[in-house]
C-alpha cells in the first residue's frame, strides 16, 4: 500500500467528512502549500518551514476543523474534558450523558470511564498522538477500532483507546 493509501485508509476509519483526506494528502504531497494555506495555525505551534509539517498535524487539524476532534491538555479538569468528548457528534448521537462520569485530574481515567459507558452504544474514544502535549480526542464506533490502530501503526501515528 503506497503511503498516500495507507494515510487515506487511516482518514476513512477516522472520520466521514470528506474535507479531511484532501488536507491530510496537501501535508504529504506538497507541504510549501500546506505551510501556506495554514501558515498562521502552524506559526502558533512554531512551524514556520515546509520540512516541519507533518501529515499527523494535518490530520489532527483537519479532524478539529470538522469537529470530529477534541483537543484537550492532558491536565485539563475533567468537567471540561467531558463537555468537549460529549460534544463529538458519534457521542452526541449516543445520547448517553458521559457529564460527571468520573472525576480525576488526568485525561486517561476520565475517557476509560466515558468509554465503558459508551461501548454498549457501539462507540469508543481514541486517542490521536501527534507528538505534542495535547490530547487529540476522536469518537469512532467500537468495530473500527481494531483497524485504526492498525492503520494508524501503518502510518507510524500512534493510536490507542485508554483503559
Amino acid at each position: 500500500m503506497s503511503d498516500l493509501a495507507a494515510w487515506d485508509r487511516l482518514v476513512d476509519l477516522l472520520t466521514d467528512d470528506p474535507r479531511v483526506a484532501p488536507e491530510v494528502r496537501l501535508a504529504l504531497t506538497d507541504a510549501d502549500a500546506y505551510l501556506e494555506r495554514h501558515a498562521e495555525q502552524l506559526a502558533d505551534r512554531g512551524i514556520d518551514e515546509a520540512g516541519d509539517v507533518e501529515a499527523v498535524l494535518a490530520l489532527v487539524d483537519a479532524l478539529a476543523a470538522v469537529g470530529d476532534l477534541a483537543r484537550v491538555d492532558w491536565k485539563e479538569p475533567s468537567e471540561y474534558l467531558l463537555e468537549v468528548v460529549g460534544a463529538l457528534p458519534r457521542v452526541r448521537a449516543t445520547g448517553i450523558a458521559i457529564d460527571g462520569v468520573l472525576h480525576h485530574d488526568e485525561v486517561c481515567p476520565v475517557v476509560a470511564a466515558a468509554n465503558r459507558l459508551l461501548a454498549p452504544a457501539g462507540v469508543v474514544v481514541v486517542v490521536v498522538e501527534e507528538g505534542t502535549d495535547d490530547c487529540p480526542l476522536v469518537a469512532l464506533p467500537v468495530d473500527r477500532h481494531a483497524a485504526v490502530v492498525a492503520a494508524g501503526e501503518a502510518v507510524d501515528v500512534w493510536v490507542r483507546k485508554p483503559d
